[in-house]
């Protein structure tokens, strides 16, 4: 982060940029470790059911909370994905 922050000048961008593209994945981060937190005081659960309880939560909570936080980065992530897939998929021979 330090590298990325020296380097904001040579990318023509400023130091609001940099700390506005990171503040919704860090919300997105603590709304996950909220409701993962809850969880684990909340379940009624132990040892390898509570873990794989919590990571499914985990996993919820994150794509929820950063899709209200950061619908467009959300978007964004999607829409590359389909394109590498389109390719690595290659053009169909019919």
């Amino acid at each position: 982060m330090i590298s990325m922050a020296r380097s904001l000048p040579i990318l023509g961008r400023t130091w609001s940029e940099f700390v506005g593209a990171l503040i919704p994945s860090a919300i997105a981060g603590c709304l996950t470790y909220l409701a993962v937190t809850l969880a684990r005081e909340t379940l009624a659960m132990q040892g390898v059911t509570l873990l794989v309880a919590l990571i499914c939560v985990g996993i919820v909570s994150y794509f929820v909370s950063g899709w209200l936080v950061n619908r467009r980065g959300c978007l964004e992530a999607l829409a590359l994905a389909r394109g590498v897939l389109s390719v690595r998929a290659g053009p169909t021979s019919s």
